[in-house]
C-alpha cells in the first residue's frame, strides 16, 4: 500500500480531539513479506487491520480502501460504540468553506500557534503542523466526499475566534451521524467489518513486526494477518479506573463517566509487550470539554 498522507492524515492520526477519537499505528513496514502458506488463507489475511470502529478507525480504513488495500476493520461491541457516538461532534479549523462564507478571516500560522498555546507547548509540532496544514481541505473533504454535514461555524472557548466546525446531527448526536455516515461509505467501498471481534494481543515475526491480531470472538480465540500493518484506533482510556488511577490519579478514576463507557485503553494494553514509548499520558479525553 502506498502512503499518500499528505492529505487526511490529521484523521487517522486521530487528532478529532472534540470528537474523541484517538489512534496509534502498530505498523509491519520493513518486515519481511509473509511466507507461510498457513498465512495465506483469504479468510484471516488482509492488506491492512484496522482496530476501532469509531471516527479515526472508518477514516484509515476508507483511505486505505481508496489506496487499493484489502481491508478489515475489527470492533468489540456490535457496533459503533467510542466516544464519537456520544459526542456534539465539533471541531477546530481553519480556512474551511463555511469559516470563508461567514467572512471569517484566519490563517494557518495564528491557528498552528493557539494549537501550542493550549497545549502549554507539550503538542507534538509535526503532528499539530499536519493536522494544520490538511484541516482546510479535509474538513471540505469530509463534506463533500461523505455528505457529513457542516452548520454554522461557533466561537471556540479559547481562544475566542470562529474555529469550531460543528457537525450537524440531523436527530443524532453529531459524533454518531458522522461516524453512521463514515460506516456506510466503508461498507459501500468494501471494508470488510467484524463485530464483536476483541483484539487481544498483536502478533509479531521473530524479528518483532507485527504481522497481525490475536482476537477473541463469540466462537474463540482467531488470528487474523496484515501484510501492512495494523492501525490501533481504540479510542483512549477514560472509562478504564484502573488505567485513570495509574496515569493520573485517583481523582480521575472517581469522575463521573462523560462518553462511552467501551474506551478501556486497548491502545495502550496492546503496545505495552512490544515496549512502546508512552507519552502525555496524564491525559485522556473526557468532558465537558
Amino acid at each position: 500500500m502506498t502512503t499518500q498522507t499528505s492529505r487526511r492524515k490529521f484523521i487517522q492520526a486521530g487528532i478529532m480531539t472534540s470528537i474523541g477519537s484517538f489512534a496509534g499505528v502498530a505498523s509491519a513496514a520493513g518486515a519481511p513479506a509473509i511466507k507461510d502458506s498457513s498465512l495465506q488463507n483469504p479468510d484471516n489475511t488482509f492488506d491492512v487491520i484496522v482496530l476501532g470502529c469509531g471516527i479515526a478507525g472508518l477514516v484509515a480504513a476508507l483511505q486505505a480502501k481508496a489506496e487499493g488495500a484489502s481491508v478489515a476493520l475489527f470492533e468489540k461491541m456490535d457496533r459503533p460504540a467510542g466516544n464519537a457516538i456520544c459526542a456534539l461532534g465539533g471541531f477546530c479549523a481553519w480556512g474551511s468553506r463555511h469559516q470563508i462564507a461567514q467572512g471569517v478571516k484566519d490563517n494557518a500560522k495564528d491557528f498552528y500557534d493557539a494549537m501550542m498555546d493550549i497545549s502549554a507547548g507539550r503538542a507534538d509540532p509535526a503532528l499539530t503542523k499536519t493536522y494544520t496544514d490538511n484541516i482546510p481541505h479535509d474538513t471540505d473533504w469530509l463534506e463533500s466526499e461523505f455528505k457529513i454535514p457542516f452548520g454554522k461555524t461557533r466561537t471556540a472557548a479559547y481562544p475566542r475566534l470562529d474555529r469550531v466546525c460543528s457537525i450537524d446531527g440531523q436527530g443524532l448526536t453529531g459524533g454518531a451521524n458522522a461516524v453512521f455516515k463514515l460506516l456506510d461509505a466503508a461498507k459501500a467501498r468494501g471494508v470488510k467489518f467484524f463485530w464483536e471481534h476483541k483484539a487481544i494481543e498483536l502478533l509479531t515475526n521473530d524479528l518483532g513486526h507485527v504481522i497481525g491480531v490475536r482476537v477473541q470472538t463469540p466462537e474463540g480465540k482467531k488470528e487474523f494477518f496484515a501484510r501492512g500493518g495494523v492501525c490501533i484506533a481504540t479510542g483512549g482510556f477514560s472509562a478504564n479506573p484502573e488505567m485513570t488511577d495509574k496515569y493520573i490519579g485517583g481523582w480521575a478514576s472517581r469522575l463521573a463517566l462523560r462518553g462511552s463507557p467501551y474506551t478501556t485503553g486497548e491502545n495502550i494494553s496492546l503496545c505495552m509487550p512490544l515496549f512502546a514509548k508512552f507519552v502525555n499520558m496524564d491525559q485522556f479525553h473526557t468532558g465537558p470539554i
